[in-house]
């Protein structure tokens, strides 16, 4: 999982994009990309709904991410990735059951 897309330095952005499109140290269940709120935000009380929706913006503003192909736009974003988990989970738990 690739974490903080706000802190690579400008610029370097595409180097992490083959990432995204598994194309580079290739993981079964893909990469995922994601942002989470900075320490400044957590010492100023951002809420959980607040911080999700300001991923929700960056990704859907923020070039290279904003312009990446839509079938890969599902490895952004921290609800895609708990989407995935679940699926994962729920998978691996129907499995245990037979």
């Amino acid at each position: 999982m690739l974490t903080k897309p706000d802190r690579i330095p400008t610029g370097e952005e595409p180097n992490w994009l083959p990432f995204i499109r598994n194309e580079k140290e290739t993981l079964e269940n893909n990469w995922y990309c994601v942002k989470q709120p900075s320490s400044s935000d957590m010492k100023l009380g951002i809420t959980w709904a607040q911080a999700r929706r300001r991923e929700e913006e960056f990704f859907a503003m923020t070039p290279p991410w904003s312009e990446l192909d839509a079938v890969y736009q599902k490895y952004l974003k921290t609800s895609n990735l708990v989407e995935r988990l679940s699926a994962l989970l729920s998978d691996l738990i129907a499995k245990r059951s037979v």
